[in-house]
């Protein structure tokens, strides 16, 4: 006698391949990592500097050993992936004198945009400008950061999102005597950075992933294979054919985050 099988056991379909369809079906939860494709520049608009006579500079392609700042020759000696290839914008040191309460630029962005401040965290007391940014995760080792060389500040990043034809405002510094802040532009992801969960950092550049935390990698084609498994990493050099594939990222903690990415 033939005993049929429940329909809620799964005699073929793998737990990965099962993920997958379940992502076909409900593509708002798939998330699709950010690829290192700078932000235009023509998509900033009336860019204003009101109070400080020195000119802000929008530049694009942010490397380490870059010039942070229009009037002095310090350069970044630290950066992470996650912000190498961005359009950003090089402040002057004389910003740092504006102690007002007004905002110090303005510019618009036409495209949806998450905007960066690198901030020294020797400024304790933040500006209250500032307030309505979110702080970003600092990474297992303390390594989410911007690194001057020169003055040896540390830079810790605040996140602000805007749609389309929002306009950004920035304030003072916070301090007259520390480093100024630094500006990043990058475009909004489709769909977020965040869905199914609590989702890392996540960047992908070239062929190589990066995770903001340190966990277990398991990189799947859309058949549900298996193809590359890294442990105890926060980047994965991956040299797989261009093509979508599921990560499915687990940290040390044990949850886990399944989000379909872009290899170029």
């Amino acid at each position: 006698m033939k005993t049929k099988t429940p329909f809620f056991i799964l005699n073929k379909m793998s737990f990965i391949k099962t993920i997958i369809c379940f992502m076909a079906l409900l593509g708002t939860l798939t998330v699709h990592a950010q690829t290192e494709t700078p932000y235009a520049v023509s998509d900033i608009t009336e860019f204003t500097v009101l109070m400080d006579p020195t000119p802000w500079v929008i530049k694009t392609n942010m490397q380490v050993g870059d010039i942070i700042y229009v009037d002095r020759t310090h350069y970044i000696s630290a950066l992470p992936p996650f912000f190498v290839g961005s359009t950003w914008i090089q402040t002057p040191a004389t910003a740092r004198a504006y102690t007002g309460t007004g905002n110090i630029t303005t510019f618009k962005v036409n495209t949806p945009t998450d905007v960066y401040v690198a901030h020294v965290q020797g400024i304790t007391i933040k500006p209250a400008w500032l307030s309505t940014w979110s702080e970003c995760p600092k990474g297992d080792n303390n390594d989410f950061c911007l690194k001057i060389q020169t003055t040896g500040d540390i830079c810790w990043f605040y996140k602000k999102s805007f749609p389309a034809g929002s306009t950004v405002e920035l304030g003072q510094n916070g301090s007259t005597t520390r480093s100024p802040y630094t500006v990043i532009i990058k475009k909004t992801p489709i769909s977020g950075l965040s869905t199914l969960g609590s989702t890392p950092f996540l960047s992908v550049i070239n062929k190589s992933i990066y995770c903001l935390e340190t966990g277990l990698f398991q990189i799947y084609d859309l058949s549900g294979t298996l193809v590359l498994q890294a442990k105890d990493m926060n980047k994965v050099n991956t040299n797989l054919s261009s093509g979508l594939y599921l990560v499915r990222f687990t940290r040390t903690n044990g949850s886990s985050t399944s989000i379909k990415v872009s290899i170029k």
